[in-house]
């Protein structure tokens, strides 16, 4: 191939230096390189654009001084590879050697930095694992040649591990935990037996809905220490709070295809935040999300109830049916059913004991059917509501106190006055009431409405979550996609969702599934897919 050849009429060529040094040209057809040749190949394109001295590659090859006898053989071997590659291994003439960087020659040397810089850890961990310069043969390396492969390999190592770091920092205090997880398998891969990279997975695992894969991280790592060794306290107190995710994140698992991370709401999720820090200096806080079906409610709760898991709160869960809204104190009887609630039950004094305890479907182990002393009709309501008053008080203070009430529209109106009645007698401990509402399903005249109007003395922080914006909804398209789309295909979804993010989130899969086509006019000809008519 000669030198005047225009670059269309080159033949591609591909560098392999992970699990190499390899080249192929374009047709599949590997090109047959000498091991100093390979040698060579791997020096230049491993100094990126830094060049590699002349004098410096003479030396690593040979252990030689830069003469004119070293300098015609290094030629010589340029030569050669060239005539086998068939392009130039080098690029510009003179004492520095730099690689070629053209379309006509690429190099996974590249990839691996590129991946670097974009977080795409998956990737660059795959490069890495094949090993660089792998096939180098050791007969023949001299020393110096060694020596700097052993450098090179630890400091691509070093680079990896860097941006695992950078990655979890980045990923984790943001709460997108699939780039976290990414991240803490790096992290795992490269130092096994560090205790604090293989809880970053554990924490990472359980968060992506994999509570089994979290036991497993930790299991493994159990099982390569020595025997007697025993995890730190603080690594101990994280795998318990993991465990209390367990039935969260596995129900969640089962909601295939795993969500997307979160588009358009930081300003919701740092107000949900900031509420998490009040309850844990000890107040009292009712956050309400408010906003149309699939706006993103139910998503941040679940993503406060993972985050106040992990620091250590106590989380409860319910979520009313407008079925069963006619049933007193339904939501709170459900949260009743937790094992750390009802110990609080059996531990309270009496008449408080005994009036949950006639509430409970069924008394748990060891507990004695409750005897409720006969009180007047209008006391009822007030034995009631202190009954609960007192029993949250005492579980908040055990630990802080978490209640999620997703969907409160369909509370009934005895669970809506009891909150509405410890709110204003709190007088102190760590207690929040994380609710969510659709706001077009609130008459004015229920309690409910009246409840959360009641802003001087019942203070409410409520977030409003309305549509993505122009750019979020593109943004949350092309992610879900797990690609860029066509602008005129994106700018199409997301006229047919109305920048709603559970719709744009189903209409995406399905049409990059092929489940979907979209109609040019009009927008209401569009067959809604079945999760979006069930909404």
């Amino acid at each position: 191939m000669g030198p005047g050849m225009a670059d269309r009429d080159r033949e591609r060529a591909t560098l392999r230096l992970f699990g190499g040094p390899a080249l192929w040209r374009s047709s599949g057809e590997p090109v047959r390189l000498t091991q100093t040749q390979a040698r060579l190949l791997t020096l230049i394109w491993s100094h990126e654009q830094r060049g590699l001295p002349r004098a410096s590659a003479i030396w690593l090859l040979w252990e030689d001084e830069d003469t004119p006898r070293t300098r015609q053989r290094l030629r010589q071997l340029l030569h050669e590879i060239r005539m086998r590659a068939g392009f130039r291994p080098v690029a510009g003439e003179g004492d520095e050697y730099l690689a070629p960087r053209t379309e006509l020659v690429t190099c996974d040397a590249d990839e691996y930095r590129a991946a670097l810089a974009d977080h795409h850890l998956r990737k660059a961990l795959a490069l890495h694992d094949r090993g660089f310069a792998s096939r180098l043969e050791q007969r023949g390396l001299t020393e110096e040649y060694e020596d700097w492969l052993l450098a090179r390999r630890e400091t691509l190592r070093r680079r990896l591990k860097d941006a695992g770091v950078a990655a979890w920092d980045h990923f984790r205090p943001a709460s997108a935990w699939s780039g976290a997880r990414d991240a803490a398998e790096v992290l795992v891969t490269l130092d096994p037996d560090s205790e604090a990279a293989v809880m970053k997975l554990a924490e990472a695992r359980a968060m992506t809905g994999s509570p089994e894969g979290a036991e497993a991280a930790v299991a493994d790592f159990l099982g390569r220490m020595a025997v007697g060794f025993t995890l730190a306290p603080e690594s101990t107190e994280l795998l318990e709070r993991l465990r209390r995710l367990a039935p969260l994140t596995t129900k969640l698992a089962h909601t295939a295809p795993p969500p997307p991370p979160l588009v358009g709401r930081r300003h919701g999720l740092a107000i949900a935040r900031r509420m998490l820090a009040r309850v844990s200096e000890g107040s009292f806080e009712f956050l309400l999300l408010r906003g149309e079906g699939g706006s993103g409610k139910t998503r941040i709760m679940e993503e406060v109830w993972k985050e106040a898991s992990l620091a250590g709160m106590r989380c409860l869960q319910a979520r009313p049916v407008e079925m069963e809204r006619r049933i007193p104190l339904n939501p709170l009887l459900d949260m009743l059913r937790d094992p750390f609630l009802l110990r609080h039950v059996a531990e309270l004094g009496e008449p408080w004991r005994a009036v949950i305890a006639s509430l409970l479907p069924t008394l748990p182990e060891g507990m004695d059917p409750p005897v409720v002393p006969l009180v007047a009709e209008a006391s009822l309501s007030r034995r009631l509501y202190d009954a609960f008053a007192t029993l949250f008080a005492a579980a908040a203070a055990d630990e802080p106190l978490l209640l999620f009430i997703d969907d409160l529209q369909w509370a009934d109106a005895t669970t809506v006055a009891v909150l509405q009645f410890v709110q204003r007698r709190w007088r102190t401990g760590a207690l929040g009431i994380v609710t969510a509402l659709r706001p077009e399903m609130l008459a004015q005249s229920d309690a409910l409405a009246a409840y959360l109007s009641e802003t001087s003395d019942l203070p409410v922080t409520t977030v409003e979550l309305g549509d993505l914006s122009d750019a979020e909804a593109r943004t949350l398209v092309d992610v879900v996609a797990a690609t860029e789309l066509d602008p005129l295909v994106a700018n199409r979804l997301c006229a047919l969702a109305g920048r709603n993010p559970f719709y744009l989130i189903e209409l995406t899969r399905d049409y990059v599934a092929g489940r979907v086509q979209l109609p040019e006019m009009p927008t209401d000809a569009i067959t809604l897919p079945i999760s979006l008519r069930q909404l």
